[in-house]
């Protein structure tokens, strides 16, 4: 994807906000990421993703490698 961020954007705008007007409604958002390298990915990348994922607090069973 070029532009996550406008992507991400465009389903607040579009989806979000529209089930927030009705009154007491709660919106959970998931967001699954996916990867596929030819040669697989290194120890090196691997280690950045999922410091960065814990940072960002993911679940830290979220952040495996097959």
């Amino acid at each position: 994807m070029v532009r996550p961020v406008g992507a991400f954007e465009n389903i607040l705008n579009a989806v979000v906000t529209e089930l927030q007007r009705t009154k007491g409604t709660k919106v959970k958002l998931t967001l699954e990421i996916e990867a596929d390298a030819e040669d697989g990915f290194g120890e090196a990348d691997i280690g950045v993703v999922r410091d960065n994922a814990r940072q960002l607090k993911f679940k830290p069973e979220s952040t495996g490698f097959e």
